[in-house]
């Protein structure tokens, strides 16, 4: 998804990506497009699926090169990395952005 944006052309690592993409120019998406916390149990000859939490899973996300990026605990990572998420939802910023959390409110970075 990220292969028409411009911004983001010269990093050809995000060219075959398909599962995260950016809302505007800041902002990072990368939701969860499989279920992480189920496991097939096969009953006779049918198979059906229950809810497992025995172990954290993780959700990998790459983070195009080019510039640097902030969650919201506004912790710093390096383009042209991955990063994992486990057990929590991370909003992932540009770097040199502001993002507009309400009237009066903004958080730059």
């Amino acid at each position: 998804m990220f292969g028409g944006c411009s911004l983001l052309s010269a990093d050809q690592s995000v060219w075959d990506i398909n599962n995260q993409f950016l809302f505007g120019k800041s902002v990072l998406v990368s939701p969860v497009t499989s279920p992480m916390y189920i496991k097939p149990v096969v009953n006779g000859r049918d198979t059906v699926y229950a809810e497992d939490f025995s172990k954290i899973k993780i959700k990998e996300t790459y983070l195009p090169a080019g510039t640097g990026w902030y969650d919201s605990d506004r912790d710093y990572y390096s383009g042209g990395t991955k990063e994992n998420s486990a057990g929590h939802h991370t909003i992932i910023y540009k770097s040199r952005y502001c993002v507009t959390n309400g009237p009066g409110s903004s958080v730059c970075h």
